[in-house]
């Protein structure tokens, strides 16, 4: 086992992630363990055509993980429509779905400057590193000031 095996295991584990909050409150979770195991195939694939084919470098993940797992959580939510509204009930936010989505938060603010720069090497592991923690301190804070000014001063976690 090595730090790329790891690397690439966290990779498909984070596109999956990704894919099932799509599905959250549509799918049931024998259904979201079918989506996983064909996707993560499906993801493999699209890895190894854009990264050993076509040589395409993305250090932080965006065309593989992200651009990847939402488009196929988006088709997979698309193909999945469930016509009966009272169905549709854990769709909706809740106190502990918020407070959930908050420790995540909190986690990815801890995880996600290592993840970023992962496959990076040498100076541009320093500078992506430094590049995501500037990147979430200021997109917090514009987060953070939007939700005063939509919300007469007060923080919604929303």
């Amino acid at each position: 086992m090595t730090v790329r095996t790891m690397t690439d295991a966290d990779f498909g584990a984070a596109t999956v992630l990704i894919t099932m909050g799509a599905l959250l409150g549509k799918v049931n979770a024998y259904q979201l363990l079918f989506v996983a195991t064909i996707e993560t195939c499906f993801a493999a694939l699209a890895y190894t055509l854009t990264n050993s084919v076509y040589g395409a470098a993305d250090i932080g993940g965006s065309m593989w993980i992200h651009c990847f797992g939402g488009l196929f959580g988006l088709m997979c939510s698309w193909t999945y429509r469930n016509p009966k509204e009272q169905e549709q009930k854990f769709a909706h936010s809740s106190y502990h779905s918020n407070v959930f989505s908050f420790i995540g938060t909190l986690f990815l603010w801890l995880y996600w400057p290592s993840f970023n720069g992962a496959l990076s090497t040498g100076n541009s592991k320093h500078r992506a590193i430094v590049n995501t923690v500037l990147s979430m301190m200021t997109s917090s804070f514009g987060g953070l000031i939007v939700s005063m000014l939509l919300h007469k001063g007060k923080m919604n976690i929303e």
